[in-house]
């Protein structure tokens, strides 16, 4: 007999989540996920999965949906997109979660529909609602106009940054309904290890300069192809490897090429989560340098954790909710944000200074393992959903 049922709706489900829950499920908990999006291709094979173990309920789309969901230019407005395919499954994520009956609902952010269906039918449901949130960007009040119904309505917020919490706070949310509780690491997973990768890129004898991520504007990925060109005329041997893909894939071999970077800088592609471990442990520094825009500064910086869980010394830029996470020449080294300049004196400093450079990886690594690990966060977020089940309505 499980202690309490959770149901999970999210556009997507993302592995790390699931890691969480699957710990949550060996503490006697029956979770169940509702997806609400068409996944992309590299969340296919974890729905495929779910689907097996009958706990995902993929709520099917229109054909309308589905072709704007792959639409490059709608694809850019982020915000639109999880909203968007909530509008085609209206009726039913609400008659899902009738015939699931969980005790607990968890949506994500306040902004999305599927939030605002749930919390203003949670007595309907017979269920409590945790929205949980990684925004941290207050936006005008005439956008999402419906997020302050939410905010009312829901019972609890899971707060994932202090950043976040602070956000809520300045929405009028009162402190109290609020929990701070952080994503999760798998430090089981991402540990020390060797890798035989740098052979494969045929790196050897390269100090590797780390970047995973969409290569898109606000991660800063022009300002490091431009900090690149600084740290090559003091490290000679030192080589960039881009992890991940987007719109300026393109742009980012253009400038390579403009500035003689071509042997310098690598692309490398997507890689699955469960293979990141084998490309953290390559590195010799890792480096996320987001900057803010008027509508987005960076949420965590999942990479960050996952690397400093692994070993490797980060650098990041100043920038949301990053500084929870690295603090300066302690955990890892700060760069100002979209400023190359100071971007790549810290990434000399942090290669070139072996002192400093074993400093930062111990106590990142310490610091993951005691604020951001499975063991760590999962009996936090138990007691968070236990709490609020035994609660009075």
């Amino acid at each position: 007999m499980p202690k309490y049922s959770l149901a999970v709706v999210r556009p997507f489900l993302a592995p790390w989540e699931i890691e969480t829950f699957d710990e949550l499920e060996k503490r006697k908990i029956e979770v169940f996920y509702i997806s609400t999006a068409y996944p992309s291709s590299s969340y296919e094979s974890i729905l495929r999965e779910l689907i097996r173990r009958k706990q995902n309920y993929i709520l099917p789309i229109d054909k309308r949906t589905y072709c704007l969901t792959r639409n490059t230019l709608f694809n850019k407005l982020v915000w639109f997109r999880l909203i968007w395919p909530d509008v085609s499954i209206g009726n039913k994520l609400v008659q899902t979660i009738k015939n699931l009956s969980p005790d607990v609902v968890d949506t994500l952010e306040n902004y999305t529909l599927s939030s605002y269906l749930v919390t203003s039918q949670r007595y309907t449901l017979k269920a409590k609602t945790v929205v949980t949130s990684w925004e941290n960007v207050v936006m005008p009040f005439h956008r999402f106009v419906m997020r302050y119904l939410v905010n009312l309505k829901t019972n609890k917020f899971r707060a994932l940054t202090n950043s976040a919490k602070l956000r809520l706070i300045k929405e009028k949310v009162s402190e109290e309904k609020i929990s701070v509780i952080p994503p999760a690491i798998n430090i089981k997973k991402f540990s020390p290890g060797t890798s035989d990768l740098r052979e494969k890129l045929n790196l050897k004898g390269k100090r590797i300069i780390l970047y995973v991520g969409r290569l898109i504007k606000q991660k800063g990925v022009i300002e490091l192809i431009l900090a690149m060109k600084l740290v090559k005329k003091v490290i000679s041997d030192a080589t960039l490897l881009l992890v991940g893909g987007g719109p300026l894939e393109e742009t980012v071999k253009k400038l390579s090429t403009d500035l003689n970077l071509e042997e310098s800088i690598r692309l490398y592609g997507p890689v699955p989560h469960e293979s990141m471990p084998e490309v953290y442990r390559v590195a010799d520094v890792l480096v996320l340098p987001s900057i803010v825009t008027k509508t987005w500064m960076e949420q965590f910086g999942y990479v960050l954790a996952e690397a400093m869980a692994t070993g490797i010394p980060v650098v990041a830029s100043n920038c949301g909710a990053i500084p929870e996470l690295v603090k300066h020449e302690e955990t890892g080294l700060l760069a100002k944000p979209g400023d190359p300049i100071d971007l790549a004196q810290r990434i000399i400093e942090i290669l070139k200074n072996d002192e400093l450079k074993q400093k930062v990886r111990e106590n990142g690594m310490k610091y993951v393992r005691k604020y951001y690990s499975l063991e760590e966060v999962v009996p936090k977020l138990d007691n968070f959903y236990l709490t609020l089940v035994q609660a009075k309505r």
